[in-house]
């Protein structure tokens, strides 16, 4: 299967390196994360784009909800 992903353009099903470069993270840094993975047979990851972007929702959410009680303290 041939990846053809449009220049520009982030696949639905990304690689390691193209997952960390969508969240703007070193690879390390994705390593340790709980972000959201499938694992493929050995060592082999993939990310999938929408349960990526969930992920960070999720995650803005929760900001959202510390600095609102942080707020009325």
């Amino acid at each position: 299967m041939e990846n053809k992903n449009i220049p520009g353009q982030t696949p639905e099903i990304m690689t390691r390196k193209e997952c960390a470069a969508y969240l703007k993270i070193c690879l390390s840094k994705l390593d340790r994360s709980e972000c959201p993975r499938i694992k493929l047979c050995g060592r082999t990851v993939r990310y999938k784009k929408s349960d990526v972007d969930n992920w960070l929702s999720k995650l803005a959410g929760n900001a959202t909800e510390v600095n609102q009680n942080e707020e009325s303290l």
